[in-house]
């Protein structure tokens, strides 16, 4: 019989965040090993159609906890997000009455995770890096087993800041499905199924409209490069809508929409060029991130320009990827002209960036925790 495994989630689920992905993957991986339950809360807007763009196992269950979800009421967004947290983590301490004592539980937020600390034995993955309420930190780390920095500038600083647990402090960064985004298709059957024309360049962004993403970056240059179709998949209504109005006049720039990430890798594959255009204007993109999206890019075969920025630079080098200065669109221009202008060499960097993602597929990541668990 499999030991049993909690993954908590503070968030909505299943829903098109990247977080719940990240969730739903690593409860996939998990499940080889473990008897995995999610445990999230009850929330409004759950994309209840979602979980079939996700391929966990149907041995994962997803437990629902009470929580108040106050986020699309006006005037209450502010503060949305503690209510959810302080309900949830209410709704969580009762619950965790029920497990046995040394249930092994994994949590990426403070609160949650901080209950689940005097419970069972926790794995605190640090997504974002501590700033404020270092005393609280201090508690939930001196309570967890096992504390999981997602990259190495985290894993540095989290030793030298909280050095009674420093002993605690490992790295593990984020994950790709390899077999899901490596290309399956050629380019041009992906465009046919995606109802892109055959003819004709394109150079794709994949992921949310947020700034640190850097999206700016990504459609200042489309007007700079008219001749190139330019494509962002993802993004919530809203920012899609209000990107669609700010660049109507930009012919050669296009929006799908949020997309089943069943369908991601088609879409790579239907492009000449990957655009990673992270922002140098906040920490979570310059130091924070573990990018799930390029790691997707590298599995794919497909040539990646990408931020130069220390997040990434950890991943990838001018021997895998094109980078450029974050925030100029210049920059940006000049490396995806430089990909069309030497494509020998955009292919050779490409197949190199797909062979170094091999170490970081989900399965390879799930069974490095288990030993890491299992020392303890």
């Amino acid at each position: 019989m499999k030991q049993r495994l909690s993954i908590i989630y503070c968030g909505r689920f299943p829903s098109e965040k990247a977080a719940a992905l990240f969730v739903a993957e690593n409860a996939e991986a998990l499940a080889a090993w473990y008897d995995v339950q999610i445990i999230v809360p009850k929330r409004e807007g759950v994309i209840t159609n979602a979980l079939a763009g996700y391929t966990m196992p149907p041995s994962v269950e997803v437990t629902y906890l009470s929580s108040i979800d106050v986020f699309k009421i006006p005037g209450l967004s502010k503060v949305a997000f503690y209510v959810n947290q302080i309900t949830f983590s209410l709704s969580l301490l009762w619950y965790l009455r029920t497990i046995p004592a040394n249930e092994i539980l994994i949590a990426n937020d403070v609160l949650p995770g901080l209950v689940a600390s005097f419970r069972g034995k926790l794995l605190f993955e640090v997504h974002d890096y501590p700033t404020r309420a270092l005393w609280v930190y201090r508690l939930l780390f001196s309570h967890s087993s096992i504390i999981l920095a997602t990259n190495e500038w985290k894993k540095i600083e989290l030793k030298k800041q909280f050095p009674a647990s420093s002993n605690k402090v490992h790295m593990e960064r984020n994950g790709v499905d390899i077999e899901a985004f490596s290309p399956s298709l050629t380019k041009e059957e992906a465009r046919s199924k995606v109802q892109l024309p055959q003819q004709g360049k394109i150079v794709l962004y994949t992921g949310h409209l947020y700034s640190w993403k850097g999206v700016d970056t990504f459609v200042t240059a489309a007007r700079l490069l008219p001749n190139i179709r330019f494509i962002c998949v993802g993004g919530t209504s809203a920012d899609v809508e209000w990107f669609k109005k700010e660049y109507a006049d930009v012919p050669n720039l296009s929006f799908t929409g949020h997309v089943p990430h069943s369908e991601v890798s088609l879409w790579q594959s239907a492009a000449d060029v990957l655009v990673l255009p992270n922002t140098a204007r906040e920490m979570i993109s310059v130091r924070y991130t573990s990018p799930m999206k390029l790691f997707e890019y590298m599995a794919s075969g497909r040539p990646i320009v990408a931020s130069r920025l220390p997040s990434i630079m950890e991943l990838v080098d001018s021997t895998t990827a094109y980078l450029f200065e974050p925030d100029s669109a210049q920059s940006l221009v000049q490396e995806i002209n430089e990909i069309f202008s030497t494509p020998e060499e955009a292919i050779t960097k490409a197949l190199r960036a797909q062979q170094s993602v091999s170490e970081f597929s989900w399965k390879k990541r799930a069974l490095r925790l288990k030993e890491l668990l299992e020392r303890a």
